[in-house]
């Protein structure tokens, strides 16, 4: 009976634990416990917008950037390429924007499709939330599929269906659009997925509590936990990349008001019956375990499944980008499953 005492006990103080993070992360690291922001305001966010733009006319010189209207605010896109060859949504992850995408994907996606890269309404980007109040953020899986039908609809798509492709959180809203709206996704490319194959790692949650009080402080030593570079140095980054990232780390408007979960096997399952799917992910991944991630992908019916080894969630940096390009857009261009 002690020992059956002493076991629950140490479940509960676990679970306590492990909520008392959980809140803190929601509090530090996604910033929801503030209702409104001085959104494209004030010096910080004039320093990270000039160069914002400056990188989209060097990365995105011929593509159409606009900002679509859609129920949650004002979402900046740009779309590159034929507008009636087959749509690709590119979303990014959290404390990002489409820029991730302009130097390397997309001028190998357009040549086959309608490439566009998409700023999340309510990150560092040019997307503007509603009334620049962030509690018109999507507050749901359900609203997060909502959004990317509005991104959709203004993109004015002709067979109104696109495939997407998402790195870390942006995966996390493309298997939400998946399930929420089946006859909107073609195919749906998951790379680093934050959740969705597999739970989020507490000891990831910890870690990123800590970087969220202290982020200028601690941002090599973040990510080089995400990295699987045992030498990792944000030292020795490009300036433009330096530049580009301590200005989003200043104006810090990353609001996610959907936690990344990962799903039953039953909605994945309904997914991969109803869309195409690919799981590329890190072996070294420490935001999920990556073992989880790929035996859950395998079971429910992902189409492919690709590990790679000595790469961890900081994959699109660490590992060739040609072999990942080429992978994506024959999965892309392929019209039968693959495993």
């Amino acid at each position: 009976i002690t020992m059956t005492m002493t076991a629950t006990s140490n479940h509960i103080f676990v679970s306590l634990v492990v909520l008392i993070v959980a809140l803190l992360a929601s509090q530090f690291f996604f910033r929801l416990n503030k209702t409104t922001h001085e959104w494209h305001e004030g010096p910080k966010w004039q320093r990270f917008l000039s160069i914002y733009d400056d990188r989209i006319l060097q990365e995105y010189p011929d593509c159409d950037s606009r900002l679509l209207p859609t129920r949650f605010g004002s979402t900046q896109v740009h779309a590159c390429g034929d507008s009636t060859k087959p749509a690709v949504l590119m979303l990014h992850g959290a404390g990002s924007n489409s820029l991730i995408y302009g130097d390397w994907l997309i001028p190998t996606i357009r040549l086959t499709h309608y490439a566009v890269a998409v700023d999340f309404i309510c990150d560092a980007g040019r997307s503007v939330p509603k009334e620049k109040n962030v509690s018109n953020c999507p507050q749901s899986q359900q609203e997060l599929a909502d959004w990317i039908s509005d991104v959709v609809s203004g993109l004015k798509i002709l067979s109104n269906k696109v495939s997407i492709i998402g790195y870390s959180y942006g995966s996390f809203i493309a298997a939400c659009t998946a399930m929420y709206k089946p006859n909107l996704v073609n195919k749906a490319v998951f790379i680093a997925p934050a959740a969705v194959f597999a739970p989020i790692q507490v000891s990831w949650i910890f870690r990123a509590v800590v970087y969220a009080m202290f982020p200028s402080y601690l941002y090599n030593w973040f990510f080089k936990y995400m990295s699987a570079d045992p030498d990792f140095e944000y030292s020795k980054m490009s300036p433009r990349h330096q530049d580009l990232t301590s200005a989003i780390r200043e104006v810090a408007e990353t609001t996610l008001a959907v936690n990344a979960e990962s799903f039953s096997d039953e909605k994945l399952l309904a997914m991969t019956s109803n869309t195409k799917t690919m799981l590329i992910i890190g072996e070294l991944e420490t935001v999920v375990n990556s073992t989880v991630a790929v035996d859950t992908a395998r079971r429910v019916g992902v189409s492919k499944v690709e590990l790679y080894p000595k790469a961890g969630h900081l994959l699109l940096m660490e590992y060739p980008r040609e072999p990942i390009k080429s992978l994506i857009a024959s999965f892309l261009e392929s019209s039968e499953n693959s495993s």
